[in-house]
C-alpha cells in the first residue's frame, strides 16, 4: 500500500502568479486529492472604481487586477466605457490595443509553460523558457514604457503611439522568438520525461467544463471549441 503524505502549496509560490493555497494529497508522485484555499486575496477594487475615481482614471485601476493580464482588463473596461459614452477609437488605437494584447498572449503563455516546466522538475526547460520570453518583455516595454503594469489601454484609445524604431524593433525580435517557441513546443509534445509527469494528468473531460462554464484553452482541450463564457444553463451527458 502506497504512503500518503499531505503536501501544502502557497500561499506565496513561484508557480502561483496570485496567492492560493493548496493541500495536496499524494501517494507517491500521484496526487489523489487536493483541497483549495482561494480567499487570501479582496482588494475591493470593484467598490473602489464604483467610489472613489473619475472614470478616466479606473482602467489604471483595473489594471491592478492582475499584472500579467493587465492589457485585457483595461481593453475591456475602456471598450465599455468607450460604448457608454458612444465614441469611436480611431483605427490605429485598436490596431495597437490588438499589438500589446498579441504581445502579452505571447509573454503570458509562456510564462504559463515555464511553470509547468518547474513543477514537473525540469529545471533546464523552466529557465529555457523563461529566457526566450524575455524577448516579448522587451517589446512590451519598448511599446508601453512598462514591463509589467502596462497602463496603455485607456478611455478613448492607447496612451502613447508606437515609433518606428519600436515597429522595426518588434519584426526583427518576433523574427527571432518565433523559431524559438517551436523549439519550445517540440518539447513539451515529444519529450519522453516531461510526459511521464504530465500525459492524462488532470484532465477536465467535456461534460465537466459544460457543467463548470470553462472557457478559452481550458474549454478547447476539453473539446469545446469556445472562448467566452456561456450562458447558464445545466448540461447533461449527450447534450451539444
Amino acid at each position: 500500500m502506497a504512503t500518503q503524505y499531505d503536501i501544502p502549496v502557497g500561499a506565496q509560490h513561484i508557480s502561483l502568479l496570485e496567492p492560493l493555497h493548496f493541500k495536496l494529497t499524494t501517494e507517491n508522485e500521484k496526487i489523489i486529492d487536493v483541497a483549495a484555499n482561494v480567499g487570501y486575496v479582496h482588494r475591493g477594487i470593484e467598490d473602489a472604481c464604483t467610489s472613489k475615481f473619475k472614470f478616466r482614471q479606473v482602467s489604471f485601476v483595473v489594471g491592478r487586477v492582475c499584472g500579467l493580464c493587465s492589457i485585457s482588463h483595461t481593453t475591456a473596461y475602456s471598450q465599455v466605457a468607450e460604448k457608454l459614452i458612444n465614441i469611436e477609437i480611431p483605427l490605429r488605437a485598436k490596431y495597437l490595443r490588438m499589438l500589446v494584447i498579441e504581445l502579452d498572449r505571447i509573454h503570458s503563455h509562456l510564462l504559463c509553460l515555464s511553470h509547468v516546466a518547474e513543477n514537473s522538475g525540469f529545471e533546464a526547460l523552466f529557465m529555457k523558457t523563461m529566457k526566450d520570453r524575455e524577448l516579448a518583455m522587451e517589446l512590451l516595454e519598448s511599446v508601453c514604457g512598462n514591463r509589467v503594469q502596462f497602463d496603455y489601454s485607456v478611455v478613448g484609445g492607447v496612451a502613447r503611439d508606437l515609433r518606428p524604431d519600436v515597429a522595426a524593433d518588434i519584426r526583427t525580435k518576433l523574427g527571432i522568438l518565433k523559431p524559438k517557441v517551436d523549439d519550445i513546443m517540440d518539447i513539451f509534445r515529444n519529450n519522453w520525461t516531461l510526459s511521464l509527469k504530465n500525459k492524462n494528468i488532470g484532465v477536465l473531460s467535456r461534460e465537466n467544463a459544460m457543467k463548470l462554464n470553462a472557457v478559452g484553452p481550458l474549454a478547447r482541450a476539453s473539446g469545446l471549441a469556445i472562448d467566452v463564457a456561456m450562458k447558464p444553463k445545466i448540461y447533461f451527458p449527450g447534450n451539444k
